[in-house]
C-alpha cells in the first residue's frame, strides 16, 4: 500500500504549560441520534431542555435560548419555509459545549454553543470529537457542483474554537472516526471500493496519508 503525502502546516496561538493542558482535557462527548435525543438532554444535568417541538439550552448568569420546530410544515408543501426542526444531539459535558442539528426543508447543519459565553459555531456537517475532548473534527459546507470536500480540525481551548487544520479533499468525504487523540480516519463516500485517508498529528503538525 502507497501513500501520498500531504503535510499541512498549523499557527499555535496558545501554549499551556501541562497542568493547565491537563485542566482543559474533557470527558468523553455524550453523542445520540434523533430518537435517543433524552439520553443527550440527560447527560447536560436539567441544562437542555425539550417541551414539544421547542428545544431550550441555558447558559451562564441565568441566561436561556429556545429553539422552535414546526414538523408538521415538512410533511407538504404548503408551508416549506416554516419547516424547522432542532435536536441536542450532542454534548459535551467538561466544557458544556452543546451539539444542536437543525434541519430546514431544503438544507441543514449543526450548530455549537458554549455554556459559559452563549458563542456559537456553524458547521455544515456533524462534529466528531477526539477521545480526550481537545478537539473537533468535521467536514464544511460544500458549493454546488463542488469537486472538494472541506476537511477541518478545531481546538476546543478556547471558544469559538480556533482552526488549527484546514484542507480540501477531491471528492465526497466523511470523518470516519478519532482512532486516537491524534489521528482522524476519513472515508470517501461513493459508489465502487472506499477509501480512506488519515489525518495525523505530530510534532507540532499535521499529515494526511491517502490510500492509494
Amino acid at each position: 500500500m502507497r501513500f501520498v503525502f500531504l503535510f499541512l502546516s498549523i499557527s499555535m496561538l496558545f501554549f499551556w504549560p501541562p497542568s493547565t493542558a491537563r485542566a482543559q482535557s474533557a470527558a468523553p462527548a455524550i453523542g445520540c441520534e434523533e430518537a435517543e435525543e433524552a439520553k443527550c438532554l440527560a447527560a447536560t444535568g436539567g441544562l437542555a431542555t425539550r417541551s414539544g417541538e421547542r428545544l431550550t439550552l441555558s447558559f451562564a448568569a441565568g441566561r436561556k435560548r429556545s429553539f422552535d420546530g414546526n414538523a408538521k410544515a415538512c410533511g407538504g408543501y404548503d408551508n416549506v419555509d416554516a419547516c424547522k426542526k432542532y435536536f441536542l444531539l450532542g454534548y459535551l459535558p467538561g466544557k458544556k459545549i452543546y451539539v444542536v442539528q437543525w434541519s430546514a426543508y431544503e438544507g441543514g447543519g449543526y450548530r455549537l454553543f458554549k455554556f459559559d459565553s452563549g458563542e456559537e459555531l456553524v458547521l455544515g456537517d456533524r462534529p466528531v470529537f477526539s477521545p480526550d475532548g481537545a478537539r473537533l473534527a468535521a467536514m464544511a459546507d460544500t458549493e454546488p457542483g463542488s469537486v472538494e470536500s472541506p476537511f477541518g480540525v478545531w481546538r476546543l481551548d478556547r471558544f469559538p474554537p480556533s482552526r488549527e487544520l484546514e484542507a480540501q479533499l477531491k471528492g465526497d468525504w466523511e470523518v470516519s472516526r478519532w482512532i486516537d487523540k491524534d489521528t482522524i480516519e476519513v472515508s470517501q463516500m461513493g459508489s465502487g471500493e472506499q477509501k480512506k485517508a488519515f489525518a495525523r498529528f505530530a510534532e507540532g503538525k499535521w499529515k494526511i496519508d491517502f490510500e492509494k
